[in-house]
């Protein structure tokens, strides 16, 4: 009923996405460290993807992940390729945790990021490489 009354896409639904990108927007702006950053970002989208399937339209859901994608995960690209948030994994052989970045930059079309910061630790530590890890 309120679908066809245009009701829910004209009052309710931007509402709803404007009150969701304010809230990643501010919970992106103070990351933790970058793996539980990135498994908060995981459980966000399937909190948002839940939400929208439990009480909201289905048109919406996607907007409700595409807002956690811009917002946790593309504008934060640049974080999570720093060399402070990606070397600690690189050097700790952080399989999982690189993996799931890898996942989620996937999402934003982000993982040509990840090119340059791995490049550039495989050649300075490339001499440091013994046996599966970097020491």
């Amino acid at each position: 009923m309120y679908i066809t009354l245009n009701i829910y896409t004209d009052i309710l639904q931007p509402l709803i996405t404007d009150a969701t990108t304010i809230y990643y927007t501010k919970k992106a702006a103070n990351p933790q460290e970058l793996p539980k950053y990135l498994m908060q970002i995981e459980n966000d989208l399937k909190s948002e993807e839940d939400r929208a399937a439990s009480y909201l339209h289905p048109a919406t859901s996607r907007e409700m992940v595409s807002i956690v994608e811009q917002e946790c995960i593309f504008n934060r690209i640049a974080w999570c390729v720093s060399k402070q948030q990606l070397e600690p994994l690189l050097i700790g052989n952080k399989y999982e945790d690189l993996s799931r970045l890898y996942r989620l930059l996937a999402r934003v079309n982000g993982t040509a990021s990840l090119r340059t910061p791995i490049e550039t630790f495989v050649k300075v530590n490339h001499r440091n490489y013994s046996g599966g890890c970097f020491v």
